[in-house]
Formats: C-alpha cells, structure tokens, sequence
C-alpha cells in the first residue's frame, strides 16, 4: 500500500481549523510521474498493490488518483474501477 499524504509542510504541524488544511497538496504531474516506476516494480512483486491519495483538499485526492491512474500501465490490468457520472 502507498498512500499519499501531500508534501504541504508548511502547514503539517500547525494546528488549523479543519485537518484538510494539512493534506492541501496539489500533486503536479512531473512527481507523480516519479512514482510510476516505484509502484509498477511494486506491482510486479505483490499480488495486489494499493495507491491511495490522502491529499483531501477540495477534489486534489481525486484529480491526482486520476492522472497517476492514466499514468500506469500494469499489464493490461484496471488501474481503478470507473466511477459512473451520478453515483456519489
């Protein structure tokens, strides 16, 4: 399992009003794109391989999972299930 917390440390230790001010973490494409080795070696040694994006500040959790999701090729295998329009 990997799971990504955001690299905000300026804001990591400093007490806010919502625990999400501490995961506000935009990932940009060129460091997830640095994870794609890392997990695809990782993916070829485990049965099952867990990414998850903890950086839960507006939509970046998702919009992350997203493009490291369309990044990864691992063996024709579903990166992630789709989510249908309207399901919630």
């Amino acid at each position: 399992m990997i799971r990504f917390h955001g690299r905000n440390t300026a804001a990591w230790n400093v007490k806010s009003e919502t625990a999400s001010e501490r995961f506000k973490y935009d990932y940009p494409a060129d460091e997830l794109r640095g994870w794609v080795p890392k997990i695809e070696q990782l993916s070829s040694q485990v049965r099952e391989t867990h990414v998850l994006m903890n950086n839960c500040y507006r939509d970046f959790a998702v919009r992350n999972a997203r493009e490291l999701g369309d990044m990864l090729t691992l063996d024709g295998a579903p990166v992630f299930a789709p989510v249908s329009e309207g399901r919630g």
